[in-house]
Protein backbone atom coordinates (compact mmCIF):
# COMPACT_ATOMS: atom_id res chain seq x y z
CA UNK A 1 0.00 0.00 0.00
CA UNK A 2 2.74 2.48 0.61
CA UNK A 3 3.89 2.30 -2.84
CA UNK A 4 0.57 3.50 -4.06
CA UNK A 5 0.42 7.39 -4.64
CA UNK A 6 -0.75 9.39 -1.81
CA UNK A 7 -3.65 10.23 -3.40
CA UNK A 8 -4.32 6.54 -3.98
CA UNK A 9 -4.16 5.49 0.02
CA UNK A 10 -6.73 4.47 1.97
CA UNK A 11 -7.47 7.60 4.26
CA UNK A 12 -6.37 5.47 8.00
CA UNK A 13 -8.76 6.63 10.98
CA UNK A 14 -8.09 7.20 14.27
CA UNK A 15 -7.84 4.77 16.54
CA UNK A 16 -5.99 4.39 20.44
CA UNK A 17 -4.56 1.35 21.76
CA UNK A 18 -2.47 0.79 24.56
CA UNK A 19 -1.43 -2.69 25.76
CA UNK A 20 0.70 -4.14 28.73
CA UNK A 21 2.27 -6.87 28.19
CA UNK A 22 3.51 -9.23 31.12
CA UNK A 23 7.89 -10.61 30.67
CA UNK A 24 6.59 -13.91 29.02
CA UNK A 25 4.38 -12.64 26.87
CA UNK A 26 0.77 -12.52 28.68
CA UNK A 27 -1.39 -9.24 27.77
CA UNK A 28 -2.21 -7.72 31.04
CA UNK A 29 -3.82 -4.58 30.07
CA UNK A 30 -5.35 -3.66 26.57
CA UNK A 31 -6.97 -0.39 26.36
CA UNK A 32 -8.77 0.51 23.64
CA UNK A 33 -10.14 4.00 22.11
CA UNK A 34 -11.72 3.13 18.95
CA UNK A 35 -13.37 7.15 18.82
CA UNK A 36 -9.71 8.00 18.32
CA UNK A 37 -10.12 10.74 20.83
CA UNK A 38 -6.15 10.46 21.64
CA UNK A 39 -5.17 8.81 18.45
CA UNK A 40 -1.09 7.86 17.58
CA UNK A 41 -0.11 6.76 20.63
CA UNK A 42 3.46 6.88 21.44
CA UNK A 43 4.22 5.60 24.96
CA UNK A 44 2.92 5.37 28.48
CA UNK A 45 4.71 6.03 31.88
CA UNK A 46 3.05 4.32 34.64
CA UNK A 47 3.32 5.03 38.24
CA UNK A 48 1.33 3.30 41.27
CA UNK A 49 -2.03 5.02 40.82
CA UNK A 50 -1.76 6.65 37.44
CA UNK A 51 -1.12 6.48 33.76
CA UNK A 52 0.42 9.37 31.30
CA UNK A 53 0.20 8.58 27.42
CA UNK A 54 2.08 10.35 25.07
CA UNK A 55 1.07 11.11 21.56
CA UNK A 56 2.45 12.33 18.11
CA UNK A 57 0.33 14.41 17.40
CA UNK A 58 -1.96 15.11 20.77
CA UNK A 59 -1.25 18.65 21.64
CA UNK A 60 -0.97 17.51 25.66
CA UNK A 61 -0.15 14.40 27.71
CA UNK A 62 -3.67 12.50 28.83
CA UNK A 63 -3.56 11.10 32.13
CA UNK A 64 -5.54 8.25 33.54
CA UNK A 65 -6.78 7.80 37.24
CA UNK A 66 -5.70 3.44 37.22
CA UNK A 67 -8.91 3.07 40.05
CA UNK A 68 -11.11 4.04 36.58
CA UNK A 69 -9.92 1.64 34.34
CA UNK A 70 -11.10 -1.44 36.79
Amino acid sequence: MQRLPAFMRPKASNYGHVIKISEKGKVIVDLQDPSGAYPLTTGVLETADKLYISSLSAPHVAVLNKANLQ
